[in-house]
């Protein structure tokens, strides 16, 4: 028995998330793909992917804009997963169609770029300024069903925050939200090393590690990545893509009613549950790991402070004493 065995699970029997599909004669399915046909406000540096029910070694993407002319890519097969990214930033209020060759035949979509996007922001002015990141908003691009997990497991904004800038370097870090969207007192604060904005309005920050407690336990992010772009007054992070390593074994206790000492524990629960298998760990250990995308995230600017709490501050501090 679990807690999140009352989520949906649509993607455990390997059901077609999106409506698409093959005929009936195809031994194949597309289970989901991104961006949705017809979208009118695609992100500039969107991926174009597709989770298949099983793999397909001869699938091939050309992306297209309305001339007709070809856009430069590059096309990564994982799995049943599959991504095109453009080499660069999509042009705004262009119209661009992606075909599938596949197995099954052709799969054509067109999306249109948003156009409020891509003007440089002020980057001495993004100093002492927050952004709140609802990761229960994302979308789940790898793997597949994973949303459906972190709407259950996460229940708090991850708060990121610039704090100083000489208008090349941001200084970060990041602070989980209590439920007033202020910076809870009662969570160590999370370093982020510093970034440059090089490709202005577009940020890319990298972490190590970036752990967020979770129901007491950790969720470790390895080899995090940050992506985004700001809007022209920094007000929002647009586009907003996290991704890393996640190690499931200090899951256990959360994920499941009791933490028996089994490392397979949330392994076990995802991949017969969600159909999320787990992958090898980075540092050998086992195979315990989910490698993790989550994109489409919109992170609005809050008025929230941040500062700098460590554990010594969490235990000194009477508030944050529990029974």
């Amino acid at each position: 028995m679990t807690r999140i065995l009352a989520l949906s699970l649509l993607v455990a029997c390997g059901g077609d998330k999106d409506g698409d599909s093959a005929d009936e004669s195809c031994p194949n399915n597309i289970l989901a793909a991104w961006p949705d046909d017809g979208d009118a406000a695609a992100y500039a540096r969107t991926r174009v992917d597709y989770h298949l029910a099983v793999p397909d070694a001869g699938m091939s993407l050309a992306v297209t804009d309305s001339s007709g002319a070809e856009v430069a890519g590059t096309w990564t097969p994982e799995g049943t997963y599959y991504w095109w990214q453009a080499d660069g930033a999509l042009t705004a209020g262009e119209t661009y169609t992606a075909t599938l060759d596949w197995q099954c035949g052709q799969d054509v979509r067109t999306f249109t770029v948003r156009s409020d996007l891509g003007a440089e922001t002020d980057a001495a002015a993004l100093a002492g300024r927050t952004w709140a990141l609802d990761l229960r908003t994302a979308r789940g691009v790898h793997p597949l069903g994973i949303d459906e997990v972190l709407q259950e497991l996460i229940q708090f904004d991850l708060l990121v925050g610039v704090s100083a800038s000489d208008g090349v370097t941001l200084e970060w870090m990041a602070a989980v939200a209590d439920e007033s969207g202020a910076q809870d007192a009662c969570t160590p604060s999370i370093d982020i090393p510093a970034s440059d904005l090089a490709g202005n309005p577009d940020v890319a920050v990298t972490s190590d590690l970036l752990p967020i407690e979770v129901s007491g336990s950790t969720l470790e992010i390895a080899g995090m990545l940050l992506t985004g772009t700001f809007t022209a007054d920094g007000s929002t992070m647009e586009g907003v893509t996290i991704g890393g390593n996640v190690d499931t074994r200090p899951l256990a206790g959360v994920l499941t009613e009791e933490d028996d000492g089994d490392p397979n524990a949330v392994c076990e629960l995802f991949g017969n549950n969600f159909n999320i298998r787990c992958t090898d760990c980075p540092d050998g250990s086992g195979t315990y790991c989910i490698d993790l995308v989550l994109d489409t995230i919109s992170a609005p600017e809050t008025g929230a402070a941040l500062a700098v709490i460590s554990d010594e501050d969490v235990a000194g501090n009477a508030d944050c004493a529990t029974e």
